[in-house]
């Protein structure tokens, strides 16, 4: 799909070569084998043809991508992991957009860069949470993801459609996680002599260490975390000191600003379940929506603001990507400044 789009170039695993090889054994019927590559065989004209009868499903496959990049941990500076996380994000947008394929499942883990010439490129990898955007489960969807990263909608598993908008949130709580505990090796180093020496993880004065617990506890830390005037207390307060992580602060307050609480969203559509009981007295005290919000369209009987974050989510999303975009441009001229 993207071959020769230099826009993507190093952004995303390119496939190179891919070779799988099935045993399909059904009643009254010999097995049968189909492969995609003569080679692949070899490794099973040896297999008795017993066992292969008692086998119902076999597969057995062969990945070969483009690209060694080195994992996001690597990074060494917080301009860098910024450019890093707006390359990642750029194609995850694209691969929205133009494939129909969802990754769901942003997380340090998954997102990885490549070195150039003075240049660092961002990847991002691991699609074995992603779903076709138009075959997603229609009720009560299993929760995908890596834990501290999960958005609430995910972690309360909503009947809410998964968007874009989810693995964003994702993204908002891997910088706040990665600004908390340390962008670099050194930084990390640092964090966890501190901890160790003040022996105290996870207390009231950490609310982020929540993130990582059952998730009906995961999501209440983050709901009240998300609310306007708890999120500088709660969270960014807690950002490392070190030059650059205020840039993580004001990064991380602005894509807060536009998941949740939108100035181009009516009130309907801000806030999470815990702000449900505003909106309740909103829609008694004024049935109309404000006409130039981005769910203008959206008549109040849709109270969720999950749903209607999801119809809203491309336009929301452009606003986001055109943050990090910034936020990547203003990293590169800090780069090139020192």
């Amino acid at each position: 799909k993207f071959a020769g789009d230099k826009d993507m170039e190093g952004k995303y695993p390119l496939l190179c070569a891919g070779y799988v090889v099935r045993y399909v054994n059904t009643n009254n019927c010999d097995p049968t084998t189909e492969a995609i590559a003569d080679d692949t065989l070899t490794a099973f004209k040896t297999v008795d043809p017993e066992i292969l009868a008692k086998t119902q499903y076999r597969q057995h496959k062969r990945i070969v991508i483009n690209g060694i990049a080195e994992r996001l941990y690597n990074v060494k500076s917080v301009d860098k992991m910024i450019v890093v996380l707006a390359d990642a994000m750029y194609a995850h947008t694209r691969i929205f957009r133009e494939c129909n394929i969802l990754q769901r499942d942003i997380s340090p883990n998954n997102i990885m860069f490549t070195r150039g010439e003075n240049t660092i490129t961002g990847m991002l990898i691991d699609f074995d949470c992603a779903v076709d955007a138009n075959n997603q489960e229609t009720s009560g969807p299993v929760q995908k993801g890596t834990g501290p990263f999960m958005s609430i909608n995910n972690l309360c598993s909503s009947s809410a459609r998964r968007t874009p908008l989810d693995d964003w949130e994702s993204l908002l709580y891997l910088i706040c996680w990665m600004a908390t505990f340390g962008v670099t090796t050194e930084h990390r180093k640092s964090f966890r002599d501190e901890r160790d020496k003040l022996q105290k993880y996870e207390t009231p004065e950490m609310p982020i260490s929540y993130w990582d617990g059952p998730f009906d506890i995961a999501a209440d830390s983050k709901e009240t975390a998300m609310l306007e005037g708890r999120f500088k207390p709660r969270i960014t307060d807690h950002f490392m000191k070190h030059p650059g992580y205020e840039n993580l602060v004001s990064l991380a307050t602005e894509i807060k600003m536009l998941i949740f609480n939108n100035p181009k969203m009516s009130l309907f559509g801000c806030g999470m379940s815990a702000n449900m009981d505003l909106i309740k007295i909103f829609q008694i005290v004024n049935s109309s929506v404000d006409t130039e919000t981005y769910d203008k369209d959206i008549g109040p009987e849709i109270s969720d603001p999950f749903e209607r974050g999801a119809i809203c989510a491309d336009k929301i999303v452009d606003d986001l990507l055109d943050t990090m975009l910034k936020a990547k441009n203003d990293a590169l001229q800090r780069m090139s400044n020192a």
